[in-house]
This record gives structure tokens, sequence and C-alpha cells, in this order.
């Protein structure tokens, strides 16, 4: 993916995590709201090295980004469906 296609796909993932959480039927037990906010929390401080670190690997590094925010929004979204 270039880095067009991987900035689409963060902004994708962004976008239905704020779905899932201001959706009217969203319930979410303290554990999985706990989950969620810590990896979305990692991957503001991952944007950050992309930003600051010359050393990173950037393509791991938007790698990890998209696996984090893709397991807060599973979280999110079966917590909510039970």
């Amino acid at each position: 993916m270039d880095k067009y296609e991987n900035a689409h796909l963060i902004r994708k993932l962004s976008n239905e995590i704020t779905k899932a959480i201001i959706h009217d039927d969203f319930k979410s037990s303290n554990e999985q709201l706990k989950r969620s906010i810590e990896l979305l929390s990692q991957t503001i401080y991952d944007f950050t090295i992309l930003y600051d670190d010359e050393t990173k690997n950037d393509e791991e590094t938007i790698k990890g980004i998209q696996a984090k925010m893709t397991i807060a929004l599973n979280a999110l979204k079966q917590n909510s469906s039970q």
C-alpha cells in the first residue's frame, strides 16, 4: 500500500470507531473500553514517532497503527453487540 492508501485506511478505521461509539445502542464494559482507549492512545503515540523520529520504519509503524485501530474497533463492536 502506498502512503495515501494507508492514510485512507486509517481515516476509515477512525471514522468507524467514532460511529461505533456514538451509535445509540452502544454499551461497553469497563475493561473493553479501557483496552480500546489504550490502543487508540498508542496509535497517537505511534503517529508522533512518524513525525518526530528519523530512525523509524514508516511501513511497520503504519501497519502497527492500522492493527491497533482494527483491534480497538473490533473490541468496541463486539462489546456493544453483547
